[in-house]
């Protein structure tokens, strides 16, 4: 989705407005105080709260469906490639590693058809 031009407009209102903060405002004045002093001319409805926690979301399965989406050529070239099929997830760095007992376990989801 583009941005359009009131868009543009508005983000460079707000990186001007950022810009007139200072360092100590910045450490010093809780997020409510700022945020009612850069935007005092606008009607600001701030919501609660909420804390913050990690949860990625990989699981075996959910890589498992992936692989099958890739389909059985794709998973028997990567095994006579590199001999297992490895994947890393990005936001929480699990490592999930099939080799070719593990592979064919897999494969057995998708049809027959051999594996090399």
């Amino acid at each position: 989705m583009n941005a359009g031009p009131a868009d543009v407009a508005q983000w460079d209102h707000i990186v001007a407005l950022a810009g007139t903060t200072r360092p100590q405002e910045l450490l010093h004045l809780a997020p409510e105080q700022l945020l009612g002093r850069l935007f005092a001319d606008q009607d600001l409805h701030l919501l609660a709260a909420q804390a913050l926690r990690f949860g990625c979301s990989c699981s075996g399965e959910r890589v498992e469906a992936t692989l099958l989406g890739l389909g059985r050529a794709e998973i028997e070239s990567l095994l006579a490639e590199r001999g297992s099929i490895d994947v890393d997830c990005e936001f929480c760095n699990q490592h999930y590693r099939y080799d070719r007992v593990a592979a064919r376990r897999l494969l057995e989801n998708m049809g027959t058809g051999p594996l090399h």
